[in-house]
This record gives structure tokens, sequence and C-alpha cells, in this order.
């Protein structure tokens, strides 16, 4: 009965005087409900973490032909609304709820090659659209004969029908919901959308000896893990023999090579037009999801067994000079970013949070010894923008006018515009001046400027030389790497 779980020591027969609906019932027949208030009182008393992931009632369904477990399950996909996912060799249950796993604006999307636009809207023609949707089944509970249900939308003014038959057995009710369902996500599939997104989740991994393939699983808690990528190859990792001393982005670094060891895997000098057109990018970190600088090696030569000395580089690349630190020192982490480097799945909204990641060999559950565990949020740095560039003061009015030169992490090679594009919903800047650390200052300006009055100027300098820290703003990230200039008093 309908909401019957809502009451489910009451029942309704006309001859007693006990006779009640359940609160809030129609008193519609449903088998579901009892099902699934059968299911649930069993599932909490037997196994507290079971989570069904299918919901319906099959009332009786035939396989008119010998065929695939697929072609079997078509006909019950269609029906109930469910999808059937391969995951890690297991063919997992999914139903189509409608719900988003993550909300995502035009900034969050990235610039491909592959496409003409950052977000690509197409719509179906409308005269390949159907109007009208016409079930045929078995109707249940009476004779078993074949009948039909139809469903058409309201402003339909075409006679195309599209006809199926499906061996279920349904009632005319659920027929013809069942109908309508398809009638509406056929209006709905209509509409697709192309895009991108920018990388900013990308792992390395190796591993001695390596397992053929590695299984990343995910999950919100350390339980109830989801497979969440296969990486089939390893990848090229190695440390810093020696340090790594900071150096100007933008333009060629001629310092002394820097020794790197890789546990792994080869490396190899290339041509100029390969080095100027992205090739031999590496990355070199602290290991920590932000603490990482991109970087180029136009020439790699060995220096003995599994060493390489690195020279004739092109720093902070991909604005990742605004988190380059003084010196990188020996031990630091360094990796190859070919395609054996690849980015995990992980929504929008689930940036900044932690979450329970589970690593190792994919022909073993993620629960064996072999796997390794760690928790780790990331910040989502392919949203983060980059620092300006050429902050300057001048005298202005007894103070200083501070200046600077915006920069963009979307097409920003192109010579031939007078102005990169924005890469942001608006432009705006943090500016702050601070003492050893203390925030003494600070405003939001909406260009790249910003005066320094003389009052102010006099009493911060009165007390000792300051530091002028200028950051680009984000509506999806935040505050981007500072570019700073010290003022010395005087």
């Amino acid at each position: 009965m309908d909401k019957g779980s809502n009451q489910p020591n009451v029942f309704l027969d006309p001859k007693s005087s006990e006779s009640f609906l359940p609160r809030h019932s129609d008193g519609r027949r449903d088998e579901l409900i009892q099902h699934q208030y059968l299911r649930a009182l069993h599932g909490y008393w037997s196994n507290p973490n079971r989570h069904p992931r299918l919901h319906g009632f099959v009332r009786g369904y035939l396989v008119p032909e010998v065929g695939d477990a697929r072609r079997a399950l078509q006909p019950l996909m269609l029906a109930y609304g469910f999808d059937a996912i391969e995951r890690d060799g297991q063919v997992v249950f999914r139903m189509r709820t409608g719900e988003s796993d993550a909300a995502l604006s035009e900034p969050d999307l990235a610039v491909s090659d592959d496409l003409e636009a950052r977000l690509i809207e197409t719509r179906g023609p409308e005269a390949e659209q159907a109007g009208r949707v016409r079930l045929r089944f078995f109707e249940s509970d009476w004779d078993h004969e074949t009948v039909a249900e139809e469903s058409v939308l309201p402003d339909e003014q075409t006679h195309a029908v599209s006809e199926t038959d499906v061996a279920l057995s349904l009632t005319r009710a659920e027929g013809r919901q069942i109908a309508e369902r398809w009638l509406a996500e056929a209006r709905l599939a209509r509409d697709s959308e192309r895009f991108a997104l920018p990388p900013s989740r990308h792992l390395a991994l190796s591993a001695s000896p390596w397992p053929g393939s590695v299984a990343i699983y995910n999950s919100p808690v350390d339980g109830d893990y989801a497979l969440n990528a296969l990486f089939a190859a390893r990848a090229v990792i190695g440390r810093l023999e020696t340090p790594l001393f900071a150096a100007p982005s933008g333009r060629i670094d001629r310092g002394a090579p820097v020794q790197v060891r890789l546990f792994s895997g080869a490396l190899s000098s290339i041509t100029d037009a390969a080095f100027l057109s992205g090739g031999n990018l590496l990355a070199v970190g602290d290991g920590t999801p932000g603490g990482w600088e991109l970087f180029q090696a136009r020439d790699a030569t060995m220096a003995g067994p599994r060493s390489w000395r690195l020279s004739h580089r092109l720093r902070g690349r991909f604005g990742t000079d605004g988190v380059m630190p003084d010196v990188w020192p020996a031990g630091s982490l360094v990796v190859r970013l070919d395609a054996r480097v690849r980015q995990i799945d992980l929504a929008a909204g689930a940036r900044r949070i932690a979450r329970h990641y589970r690593i190792g060999p994919a022909l073993r559950p993620y629960d064996d010894p072999a796997y390794v565990h760690r928790v780790e949020a990331f910040d989502g740095i392919g949203l983060r923008p980059y620092a300006p560039a050429h902050l300057r003061v001048a005298a202005e009015a007894g103070g200083l006018r501070a200046t600077w030169v915006r920069r963009t992490r979307i097409d920003g090679d192109d010579w031939s515009l007078a102005e990169v594009p924005l890469g942001e919903e608006t432009e705006a800047y943090r500016v702050r001046v601070t003492r050893d650390g203390t925030i003494l200052r600070e405003a939001t300006v909406s260009g790249p400027r910003w005066d320094y009055g003389a009052a102010a100027l006099s009493v911060d300098l009165s007390v000792g030389p300051v530091t002028l820290r200028v950051a680009q703003l984000s509506a999806r990230f935040g505050a981007g790497p500072e570019a700073r200039l010290d003022l010395p008093v005087g």
C-alpha cells in the first residue's frame, strides 16, 4: 500500500472498525514500498554498511532470446532508468537520479585545441524528435495480454511516434510513467555540451617493482571506496642531487646544470623548436599538492647511472613562478610531465575538502596491505590566477602610485593581441602593505593601479621599511600568488 512504511501496523479492511490508511497514504497499491521496507529492515539488522544502488520493483520479465548479459539487462535498464557501468573489471549499477556531481561556470573551463570555444552547446534538429512515445508491455494482474500506454508532449504538433516493445509485466500506471520519463529524457537529450577542464590535480606513480597497473580508489571517509582511475604506465620520477636555485621566469635560465637521479625511466635533450613548443616539461616540488614549480630543460646529459644534468632551462612555467622558493634543496622530487602523468577525477565542489585515497596494484582489492593510504585536499591549481608582473612605484602627489601588468592563465601566448584575455569573471586585485608578515593596509582595486597616499606612506615608513604585495583575485579560486616590492625608508 502507498506509504505503508509510515505505519506498518495499520491495515485497510472496509468490514473492520479498526481499518485505517497509513499516514499520508492515498490507498493505492504499491508493492515497491513493501519491498523497500523489508529490505531496509533486513539491511539495518544484518549489515549496517549496505547501500543498495538500484530501486524498483520488477513484477515479471522474460528474456526473449539467448544472448549476453548486457543485452538481457537492456530492457530493464531502459524501463527502470539505470545504467550498467564497468568499474575495475566489475559491472556497477547506478540509477539515473538527475543529480549533478558538481556545478561548473565558464571560468572553470579550459581552452582546448580540439574545441572552437570554451563551451560548445548543440541542439538536435526538431524534426528528428518524436513528440509521442508508445510503450507495449504485458499487463500485470489481469490476463497478461499485450497492452500499450503512451505519452504526448503538450506542445506536440506532429504525428511522429516512437514505439517500443518490452517483455515486462507492468501495470498501466507503471507503463504510462515509463513512457512519460522516456519522452522527458528524449527532449532533454536534444541538448549537448562539449568543454574541457583545466589540468590541476595530476598524479604521477612509480613503484619497484612496477605491478603492471595501479588503481586509485577514493572516498570522503576511510571506507566505501570507489575506483577513481587506473594507471598502466610508470611515471618518470626522481630526486634532485644538487640544489636548484631561484631564477627569473620568462627567459632562459643559463645557470649551472642541476643534477637529477631517476628512480626509473630516462631523459633526453631536445631541439630548440621542441623546447619552445613546451617539450621536456618537468615538475619539481616537496610532494605536497600545491608545492610544485614547473620548468623545462632543453639539455639533458647523462652524468652516471640513472643521473642526469639538466641545463638551458625555462623556470616558473604556467604561473608557478609565484610559488618558486629561493632554492629547491637536494632531495626535492622531480617528475617528468608526459602522458603517463594523468589528472584524477575530482568534482569542482570537492576542491579543498580532504578525501581518502588508496593506491595500489589494480589486481588486488583496495584493502590489501600493498595499498598506500593517503588523505589529501586539492585546491585546483589550474584555476589559480598568475602573479602580476612588473610591479613598480613612482612618486605621485607626495605619495606613491603603484602599477603592474596583468597576466592571464588562458590564451596568453598570442602576441598579436593588444591585451591578453582576462581569464577571470572580473578584473580585481588585492593590495597589501606588510611589515615582517603583519598586514598594515589592505585594499581591493579593479585595475592595475593603486595610490599610496602621502599621509599613509609617511606613517608606515616612520617605523621602518614595508613590503607592497599585489595578487590577482579569482571568483572561483581566491587570491593567486603575490608580486612583491620592498619599499625602503627615505
